[in-house]
């Protein structure tokens, strides 16, 4: 009976193949090839018929980490070494490929040797099976179970290691021989192989009777077997790592030279020329050390040679600089201590021009007049712009903040140049505000004169718009024209000193309105903008701070028409300046005494018994004196009410300016024009009777 089944194994495992796969251990997977047959168990679990030899891998021998390792080889050497991927050649990586090689060659030996103890233990138990079901089949027809026992018993030969059963139709044993004993021990059904076989009744071959089943202990050696996966994957991955350190010790090694080399460029592309390299190798590398070497002394010396044509460069510009600033600091100062003296003999000018007019009827003496007035008022322009910007330049205007009503100030712009537009048939609109805002009223006032008559030059026709609007806390100052625009390659240049362009109105300036309104708006703090279209017009605005109504005055002056009968006191070094003063204001109605120095003034007063109602004195007189002191001393010796005051000065000392500021007194500065100065004494005397 052994025999005939030994052979029936033999024969039988050269037939047809199926798989079987079960788990072992719970980790790994095991592969058998077997012959097909009736369902079989391994570890009480059915296998699964799906494997074939020609889808073995080595892999599947590996637990799924090593599995990972061995199907991923750079990205476990790059994970363990820890190295840079530039640091890690590609030919390093084919280091650990005869290691792989080996791996596989000896995972499909092991694999196919250690397929055969399952193998050949489940080929016995399904000859087993298929050798007692037709033995138990007539017994367990005829429910002979007595019969049916004793087969099974003569056939189990090892009871220790095989285990028979049968059962009936219904499920109940009806015979079992055998118990799975491995030193006293039940074995687990990990470590057996399970086989069932229906039983057919003979007199009906397809009616099912009842089922053997037959289980058999595997082999002792299987579980070493089953251990080789394991080993072999640790082998495995030892050997791919040791491989890797292997091949990237070499790589460093040889890349070293290359990497000194990078470096080395590095520092160069960063500007670092100090760079010198030891020439440690022959061949192609020894060239590149050598080469780049060479290249960072070229570099040096070709830095230095540089550096010094820059220095030299930069201290000629430092000296052509110095010589242009110092031109310019000196035609600044040469202005400004030239003010007063050039200025003198201008005012007196306007003085006597204005006396001229003044009680004429001849319509020819008038209009020879006229001319004289028009040549006094153009040279009056000219030198007053240029002069302005001298003083602006010495720093001799600082600005005095007040709170005042801006439309009171909108009203002394339109008068000053209303005449002139409807003279060139222009619409001079100036928007009523009840804004107030704090700023040096003096400045503001020369600002928006300068932009309106520069918007009435350049307006051919159509008109100036002259209005405020609230932005938030600040107000915004719109000067719009609809004339003949600025040119976009002119737009930079507008603001810059002596830069004339075509106007409309044939007039000769020297460029300097723009020039002097822009340094008045630093002084004051308010940015300057402007937005122009050639050929449809341009707006200039600028901001300035909202003032506080509450704590302004909330009254608005009204300027008296008439001065007559003022009795003015005439302070002034200049004889000519005095007499043509006199002169003036004798013709304005006012009674007038003209002094040269303040104890001539204090004399002619005392002699006279002459109580002046304002006192008009030059800012600097004769002696180291100035027109302060002279007001303060006449104030002090007056009797009754103090006399208002008003300075008149061709100065640009900032210290005596912001001297006057300070008293709150108010300055003119030559030349000023006869409308002006009968203008400022009327504000004077109307500030001194509402103080």
């Amino acid at each position: 009976m052994k025999t005939s089944t030994q052979q029936s194994w033999s024969t039988t495992r050269r037939a047809n193949s199926t798989s079987i796969t079960g788990s072992i251990t719970g980790s790994y997977s095991r592969t058998a090839t077997l012959q097909p047959g009736p369902g079989i168990t391994a570890g009480g679990k059915p296998v699964r018929n799906t494997w074939s030899p020609q889808a073995s891998t080595a892999s599947q021998y590996l637990p799924p980490r090593a599995r990972g390792s061995a199907g991923k080889p750079e990205r476990t050497a790059q994970s363990r070494l820890r190295l840079h991927p530039l640091s890690l050649p590609r030919e390093v990586l084919l280091a650990p490929v005869p290691a792989l090689l080996a791996a596989a060659a000896l995972s499909l030996w092991i694999s196919l040797h250690a397929a055969d103890p399952i193998g050949e233990t489940s080929q016995k138990a399904r000859l087993l099976a298929a050798q007692a079901a037709p033995l138990v089949a007539e017994s367990l027809a005829g429910h002979d179970l007595a019969a049916v026992a004793k087969i099974i018993r003569s056939l189990n030969r090892e009871p220790e290691s095989v285990q028979l059963r049968v059962t009936q139709a219904d499920g109940r044993i009806a015979a079992e021989d055998g118990q799975l004993i491995r030193h006293g021990q039940p074995i687990d059904e990990a470590h057996r192989v399970g086989v069932d076989k229906p039983i057919f009744d003979e007199r009906q071959p397809k009616r099912a009777i009842g089922n053997v089943q037959v289980d058999m202990a595997l082999p002792a050696e299987t579980a070493q077997a089953r251990r080789m996966p394991l080993m072999l994957a640790a082998v495995t991955g030892l050997l791919v790592g040791l491989s890797l350190l292997a091949g990237a010790w070499l790589a460093r090694r040889r890349s070293a030279p290359v990497r000194v080399l990078a470096s080395a460029m590095q520092r160069l592309s960063e500007g670092q020329l100090d760079v010198d390299i030891a020439v440690t190798e022959e061949g192609e590398l020894g060239r590149l050390q050598r080469g780049l070497n060479a290249t960072a002394l070229t570099l040096r010396g070709g830095l230095g040679q540089l550096d010094q044509q820059i220095r030299r460069a930069t201290t000629l510009l430092a000296r052509k600089n110095a010589e242009l600033e110092a031109a310019n600091v000196a035609k600044t100062r040469f202005l400004a201590a030239a003010s007063h003296d050039l200025r003198q003999p201008l005012h007196a000018l306007n003085l006597f021009t204005a006396n001229l007019r003044e009680g004429e009827h001849d319509a020819a003496r008038l209009q020879r007049i006229g001319h004289v007035q028009e040549c006094v008022e153009s040279l009056d322009r000219l030198f007053t712009g240029l002069l302005d910007v001298s003083r602006l330049d010495a720093g001799a205007e600082r600005p005095v903040e007040t709170c005042f009503a801006l439309d009171a100030l909108f009203v002394e712009v339109s008068q000053n140049f209303r005449s002139l537009a409807e003279e060139r048939g222009l619409r001079l609109i100036v928007r009523q505000t009840p804004l107030w805002i704090r700023a040096d009223r003096g400045m503001l006032a020369r600002v928006l004169n300068n932009l309106v008559c520069n918007a009435i030059r350049y307006t051919p026709s159509g008109g100036v718009l002259l209005g405020a609007r609230l932005r938030g806390q600040q107000v915004r100052i719109d000067v719009w024209d609809t004339g003949v625009g600025i040119a976009t390659e002119h737009q930079m240049q507008i603001f810059d000193e002596f830069v004339r362009f075509a106007d409309c109105s044939g007039d000769r300036g020297l460029g300097l309105g723009l020039a002097t309104v822009k340094r008045l708006c630093s002084l004051m703090k308010a940015p300057l903008d402007f937005r122009s279209i050639p050929g449809s017009g341009t707006a200039f605005n600028l901001l300035l701070p909202r003032a506080d109504i509450g704590r302004a005055a909330s009254r608005s002056l009204t300027l008296p028409g008439e001065i007559h009968g003022l009795r003015v006191l005439v302070i002034d070094d200049e004889t000519t300046i005095l007499e043509g003063t006199q002169a003036l204001l004798q013709s304005w109605g006012c009674d007038t005494l003209v002094a040269e120095s303040l104890e001539d003034a204090q004399r002619r007063i005392a002699d006279s018994g002459f109580v002046p109602d304002l006192v008009i004195s030059d800012l600097r007189l004769r002696k180291n004196q100035n027109g302060i002191d002279a007001i303060h001393a006449i104030r002090a010796n007056s009797i009754g009410r103090e006399p208002a005051a008003l300075l008149i000065t061709g100065e640009t000392c900032p210290i005596r300016a912001k001297e006057a500021a300070q008293l709150k007194l108010p300055l003119l500065c030559k030349p000023v024009a006869p409308a002006a100065l009968k203008k400022a004494i009327a504000a004077t005397m109307l500030q001194h009777a509402n103080p």
